[in-house]
């Protein structure tokens, strides 16, 4: 996964290119080939950090229901309750509800600029205005080249943000294992 700071998504991509009879077909396909496939890897990156998340979920939940059944089984070890071990119960609870709610938000359905472009929208009726079929295939090409620059701004800026909340899920796991290991050792 890249971590790296994304640039703001824009709307409406305003092109560096002032003339595009510049531009052969050839050059138009590279170009719209690169960034298919950037684009692609934006979508993978996403895709990565929603599969560990929902990994990690599913490993974490297993083990609170072994700490629940743990300090129930041996509740006796737990009755003389300080306020230290309170305190240490309540860092525990805040630190895995953290934990949860952040994993269920890392795999809950996020915002669909991966998906294509409708007919009606790659269609503009300005392109067939140009009259010429080679321009018309260029224009097609940019229009769509255009889309994934900003396909590509808006997923970046989703998985930069999704990438500090894994963070978040990550730190607030190691707390609250440092914290149940202290537990641990009261208990003993």
């Amino acid at each position: 996964m890249r971590l790296h700071i994304p640039v703001e998504p824009r709307i409406k991509w305003d092109s560096p290119i002032s003339d595009y009879d510049i531009l052969t077909l050839e050059a138009c396909k590279l170009i719209f080939d690169q960034s298919r496939t950037y684009f692609e890897e934006t979508i993978q990156e996403s895709e990565e950090l929603t599969q560990r998340s929902m990994r990690m979920l599913f490993l974490f939940l297993p083990a609170i229901a072994a700490i629940i059944g743990y300090c129930i089984s041996y509740r006796e070890k737990f009755q003389p309750l300080q306020s230290f071990d309170f305190m240490l119960i309540i860092a525990v609870s805040g630190g895995v509800s953290n934990c949860v709610f952040n994993l269920f938000k890392l795999i809950s359905p996020k915002e669909g600029y991966y998906r294509g472009s409708k007919p009606q929208e790659v269609m503009r009726p300005e392109l067939f205005r140009i009259g010429r079929p080679e321009k018309v295939e260029k224009a097609l090409y940019i229009s769509e080249i255009e889309r994934y620059q900003i396909k590509i701004e808006q997923m970046e800026i989703i998985n930069y943000k999704r990438i500090f909340l894994y963070q978040e899920v990550i730190y607030s796991f190691n707390a609250v294992v440092f914290v149940g290991i202290l537990l641990l050792i009261r208990s003993i």
